[in-house]
């Protein structure tokens, strides 16, 4: 059975296992957003191995246990205290070892899922918003915008512990499918393909209600975290949801503050890009500055051009500022260009072509209408009588 489990930064361990033997697992580091702080979350495993005789009317066993978890070096030193009849584990004759194999396994999906609910609770203490943060101004703002000079803290910070809980889903439901496959291997073991096909069927009967039991316990278990789980995916959410829409209306209002700066900027370029085109215009070597009539020809070209350009732009900005305006302009502009292109087409059709003429002798199917006619329709007839 897998789990995460989470150590703050700086915490140390009352006993000393630096002795015994490390196994090499999934580390990484969360930050904790407006606090400077992290936590260390690395993966840990329960694993328990039997090894019993099936023969002897007194079973003779041995059960290992391998864990990364501090908390389950302490199972050898409680095992006595456990209650085998308040686990519902049955020991009988040769199935004894299996039976405390079992029972142990009981005693594991309890560790397992402590520390499961250490590891949700280490999540909400590093996302708890209490009533003094969502009453005070500073906090909110802090718990509503994220940017790019923190580095989006806040984002990651979501992201990350979102990611994390679809990992504590997977592995919870992962546990509850290997105990349930487990059962089966012993399940199949008594049938007549099995081991253990000479004990009798009581014996088969006690390991299947053995095995029910401790896969009830251990779902009822998960039940309870994966609940918790889905309760902290929403609430998770639902504060990136936040987070996200906040950004995105303090990201629009600086999108329209900086159309406003565009909107100065453009209304400055109109103003003096006439001046300047018409400065340049008669600058050029085709205007002799001197010559009679010269300044009055370019204060009136100034005259024109700018006020051609003022009356275009401002009759283009009241037209696009409401909807209505846009439509009644669009709708004219399609009725010129129309217009337009039919004339231009009752010119094309006043062309003669002459390209690719051939004489027919029947035209439009008359007999004794001659004419020519090309491949694009164009005809010239004629009628001989």
């Amino acid at each position: 059975m897998r789990f995460l489990t989470i150590n703050a930064r700086g915490m140390k361990e009352a006993t000393d296992y630096s002795s015994l033997l490390r196994l090499d697992r999934v580390r990484g580091e969360l930050p904790i957003p407006g606090t400077g702080g992290t936590m260390d979350i690395s993966e840990a495993r329960l694993s328990t191995a039997l090894i019993t005789t099936t023969h002897m009317d007194l079973a003779i066993f041995k059960l290992i246990n391998l864990t990364d978890s501090v908390r389950g070096t302490s199972w050898s030193t409680k095992q006595d205290a456990l209650n085998w009849k308040a686990a519902k584990i049955r020991p009988l004759r040769r199935g004894t070892g299996m039976a405390a194999f079992a029972f142990r396994i009981h005693c594991s999906c309890g560790t397992w899922a402590t520390e499961w609910s250490e590891f949700l609770d280490g999540i909400d203490n590093a996302s708890r918003f209490d009533l003094t943060d969502i009453l005070s101004h500073g906090e909110r703002l802090t718990m509503m915008f994220d940017d790019a000079g923190s580095g989006f803290a806040l984002s990651e910070f979501y992201f990350t512990v979102l990611q994390l809980l679809r990992v504590a889903h997977d592995w919870i439901q992962e546990s509850v499918e290997e105990l349930k496959n487990l059962a089966g291997e012993f399940e199949w073991q008594y049938g007549p393909d099995g081991y253990l096909h000479d004990h009798d069927q009581e014996a088969a009967e006690v390991s299947r209600r053995n095995w029910e039991s401790v896969m009830s316990h251990q779902q009822s278990l998960a039940n309870g975290l994966l609940s918790r789980i889905a309760k902290k995916r929403e609430e998770m959410s639902s504060l990136r949801d936040g987070l996200f829409n906040a950004t995105s209306v303090r990201e629009a209002t600086k999108s329209s503050q900086l159309n406003h700066y565009i909107l100065v900027f453009t209304v400055v370029t109109i103003f003096y890009l006439p001046l300047s085109f018409v400065a340049a215009l008669f600058a050029l070597d085709l205007f002799k500055w001197d010559a009679p009539g010269q300044k009055g020809s370019f204060a009136a070209a100034i005259v024109a051009v700018a006020g051609g350009t003022y009356v275009c732009s401002g009759l283009l900005i009241w037209t696009v500022r409401r909807p209505e305006r846009r439509r009644t302009f669009t709708r004219v502009w399609i009725r010129l260009w129309e217009g337009c292109r039919r004339r231009l087409g009752w010119l094309r059709r006043e062309r003669p072509v002459v390209e690719d003429l051939q004489r027919v002798d029947s035209l439009d199917g008359i007999p004794g209408r001659r004419g020519l006619e090309n491949s694009t329709g164009v005809r010239f007839a004629w009628d001989l009588g």
